[in-house]
């Protein structure tokens, strides 16, 4: 299954199976938009997800 050109919103995104969630849709070729409350995890879902095009919303 691919999900190029798809955008994925992955709520509570910065820990737990969110975070597994938004790295398999990233390797499936997804850009993902995190959310999460804990705003200094902006780096740490980015490298989480291993994806350049993933974008953190506080």
């Amino acid at each position: 299954m691919s999900f190029e050109g798809r955008t994925a919103i992955i709520t509570g995104g910065a820990s737990g199976i969110e975070i597994a969630i938004a790295r398999q849709l990233a390797k499936l070729g997804a850009k993902i938009a995190i959310t999460d409350t804990l705003c200094g995890s902006k780096r740490y879902c980015r490298e989480m997800a291993s994806c350049e095009e993933a974008k953190f919303y506080p």
